[in-house]
């Protein structure tokens, strides 16, 4: 099964300013604000999708993210957070618009082969200190799954159109 949605925790001080960054950078992806209860949660859903990323206002990380001192920092409830895109394209203007928006850079659009083939992705740290991806992975193996039931109608349909349909032809 998919996994079904991911909430992070704001605190009640950052849930206003962590709820802006995210619909700056989830635009690119087309995003858009699926439900809210203003000051409380913000529920995000790719359109014509179902709502898989949630802000809420519970929570104890109420600080605000420095880089100069958080980088380093081993505080628990850092999440990383990976969003797919459709292209690398799409990537990069996400990467634009996420460091727009106040994100700090922490890996530049590009390929990641140490992931795997294919993988490319950058990286932003939100105003928390969670660490957001975005990435496009499109292996060979699931591209076939994707056209591989096409094209087996189109091969079946001219087999069964060579091997069946000859007995059905009209007698001259």
């Amino acid at each position: 099964m998919p996994l079904g949605h991911v909430s992070l925790s704001t605190g009640k001080l950052q849930f206003d300013r962590m709820r802006q960054f995210y619909i700056d950078i989830l635009a690119p992806l087309g995003y858009g604000i699926f439900k809210e209860e203003s000051g409380c949660y913000v529920g995000f859903a790719p359109k014509y999708g179902s709502p898989d990323f949630w802000l809420h206002a519970d929570g104890s990380m109420e600080k605000p993210f420095d880089p100069a001192v958080d980088m380093v920092d081993e505080r628990q409830g850092k999440t990383h957070v990976a969003f797919a895109a459709h292209s690398p394209k799409v990537v990069q203007r996400w990467h634009e618009a996420a460091l727009k928006a106040g994100g700090v850079d922490n890996g530049k659009p590009g390929e990641r082969p140490q992931y795997v083939k294919g993988y490319y992705g950058a990286f932003v740290i939100d105003p928390l200190g969670n660490n957001v991806e975005v990435m496009h992975w499109s292996p060979w193996w699931l591209k076939l799954m994707v056209a591989g039931p096409s094209a087996m109608c189109l091969l079946g349909g001219w087999f069964l159109g060579a091997a069946v349909f000859p007995y059905f032809s009209p007698k001259s």
